[in-house]
C-alpha cells in the first residue's frame, strides 16, 4: 500500500510536470503563431503580387506620349546642365501643366498640348488617363510609399470660373484654396503644403509672391521605395568615381543577384527593383567611348522601349555609389523650346481659368529631391505653375533719327506719295 501511494505521488509529480511543459509549449506556439502571423502579415504588404495597370488603347498611346515628353524634357534640360547633376520628375511638371491645360483655349491650348506631346487626344481623354494613371500607381505596390497631391492657390477674390476648379478636382483631386498673397503668411502656407506632402524633403518652392501672381496651381510627389534586395552595409565600401572633372571619392553599395539586364555597343542597363516589383530604378551606364549627353541626345520612347524589351535576367554583381541630390530649377526655357512658348507671352489664352483673359503663366518652378542608399530610394518633387495678370507691353517707336514715309489709300494699297526725311524741317 505504502508502494502504490509512493508510486501515486511520484506519478502525480511526473504528471504535473508534464502539464508545465505541455503549458509552456502550447504558450511558445501561440506566440509563435502570433509572430508569424504578424511575420506573414508584413511579408504579404511587401510581397503582394504585382498587378499590371489597366489602361486603354487610348492611355496606353498617352503613356507613350509622356514618354516623349519626359525624354524631351530631359535633354532641353540637360542642355542647360551639362557640367551638373539634375534631377526632375517628368510625373509632378506634367500633372502641374495638365490642371493649367484644363484652363487654356485657342492657341495656348493647341501649344501645350504639343510640349505635353498629346496632340490628337481630347481634353476628356487627357484628363481620364491622368486619373486612372494616379490610381493605379498609387496601388501598384503597397510596400512602396507614394504620394501623388495636386492643389490649386487663388489670389484673395480673383474671380476664378467654378468649371475650372471643378474638371481639377474631379481628375486631378485638386483642393482650391483663396488666400492674401499680399500678407506674407500666405507664402508660408504654401510652402507648408509643398512639405507635409513631400515628408519634408521639398521644404519650400516659393521664395516671394510677386504683386501680380493671382495662382498657382503646384503638384507633389513623394516616392520612398525599399529595394527588393537591399545592399549590405558592410559590403559597402569606399573608391572612385571617375567624374568629368577628374576622381572623386564616393561610397560604393555592392551586391550579387539576379537583375534583368540589357547592353549594346553603346550602354549597359540594369533593372533594380523595389518592393514586389512594380517600381524600379533603371541604371543606364554609357559605354566608355560614349558621353552621358551624346546618350541622352540619342534616348526617346522608342528608344526607352526597345531596351526595356531587350533586358533579360542574368545573374549580376552590382557596385553602385550611394547619392543625395537637392534641385531646383525654373522650366519656363525648356517648355518653350517644346513649343508652348505662347503660354508665357502677353498672347496667352487662360480665358477657361478666369472670363476676360489677360493671364499668362510667369514661372514653371520645379524643385526635388532623392537619396538613394542600401534600403532603397527616397525621393520627392513638387512643381508650381504661377499664373500672373498680364498687362499687354507697351511697344516704343520714337522717330528721332532719318525715316521714310507714304501715303497710301486703305483699300488697293496704293501709294500716292513717298519720302525721306533726313532732317525735319518746320517752314
Amino acid at each position: 500500500m505504502n508502494g502504490i501511494l509512493f508510486y501515486d505521488e511520484k506519478l502525480s509529480k511526473i504528471l504535473s510536470i508534464m502539464k508545465n511543459l505541455i503549458l509552456c509549449a502550447a504558450l511558445t506556439g501561440m506566440l509563435c503563431v502570433i509572430f508569424s502571423c504578424n511575420d506573414a502579415k508584413n511579408v504579404n504588404q511587401v510581397v503582394k503580387p504585382y498587378e499590371p495597370i489597366e489602361l486603354s488603347a487610348s492611355q496606353t498611346q498617352q503613356v507613350s506620349a509622356d514618354n516623349s515628353f519626359a525624354f524631351d524634357l530631359l535633354k532641353n534640360v540637360n542642355r542647360s546642365e551639362c557640367n551638373g547633376n539634375f534631377f526632375i520628375s517628368p510625373l509632378s511638371i506634367s500633372q502641374a501643366l495638365g490642371m493649367t491645360y484644363n484652363g487654356a483655349a485657342g492657341t495656348t491650348k493647341t501649344a501645350m498640348e504639343t510640349a505635353l506631346r498629346r496632340n490628337g487626344f481630347s481634353s476628356d481623354e487627357i484628363n481620364a488617363y491622368y486619373k486612372k494613371l494616379t490610381y493605379g500607381l498609387l496601388g501598384a505596390d503597397p510596400s512602396t510609399q507614394l504620394k501623388i497631391t495636386n492643389s490649386i492657390w487663388t489670389r484673395k477674390d480673383f474671380p476664378v470660373l467654378q468649371s475650372f476648379y471643378d474638371v481639377n478636382a474631379t481628375y486631378y483631386g485638386a483642393k482650391a484654396q483663396s488666400l492674401d498673397f499680399s500678407q506674407p503668411s500666405s507664402k508660408d502656407i504654401i510652402n507648408n503644403w509643398c512639405s507635409q506632402n513631400t515628408n519634408g524633403k521639398i521644404p519650400s518652392i516659393i521664395d516671394a509672391i510677386p504683386g501680380d501672381v493671382v495662382m498657382y496651381l503646384i503638384n507633389a510627389v513623394y516616392f520612398k521605395g525599399i529595394w527588393k534586395s537591399q545592399f549590405k552595409t558592410s559590403d559597402t565600401f569606399s573608391g572612385s568615381f571617375a567624374a568629368t572633372t577628374g576622381s572623386v571619392p564616393v561610397k560604393y553599395m555592392k551586391q550579387e543577384n539576379t537583375f534583368n539586364y540589357f547592353d549594346n555597343d553603346s550602354v549597359q542597363c540594369a533593372e533594380l527593383p523595389y518592393g514586389n516589383g512594380a517600381f524600379s530604378m533603371v541604371v543606364v551606364l554609357p559605354a566608355s567611348s560614349y558621353s552621358v549627353d551624346q546618350i541622352v541626345d540619342k534616348m526617346n520612347s522608342s528608344t526607352w522601349k526597345n531596351w526595356l524589351g531587350a533586358m533579360h535576367s542574368i545573374k549580376l554583381h552590382v557596385e553602385l555609389p550611394k547619392f543625395k541630390l537637392s534641385y531646383k530649377k525654373v522650366l519656363n526655357y525648356a517648355l518653350s523650346q517644346m513649343g508652348m512658348g505662347v503660354a508665357f507671352s502677353d498672347f496667352a489664352d487662360f480665358s477657361k481659368i478666369a472670363n476676360g483673359g489677360g493671364l499668362a503663366i510667369s514661372r514653371v518652378l520645379h524643385n526635388t529631391f532623392v537619396a538613394v542608399d542600401e534600403e532603397g530610394t527616397e525621393a520627392a518633387a513638387v512643381t508650381a505653375v504661377e499664373i500672373i495678370v498680364s498687362l499687354p507691353q507697351i511697344t516704343s517707336f520714337i522717330v528721332n533719327r532719318p525715316f521714310l514715309f507714304f501715303i497710301k489709300e486703305k483699300s488697293t494699297g496704293t501709294i500716292l506719295f513717298a519720302g525721306k526725311i533726313l532732317k525735319p524741317v518746320i517752314e
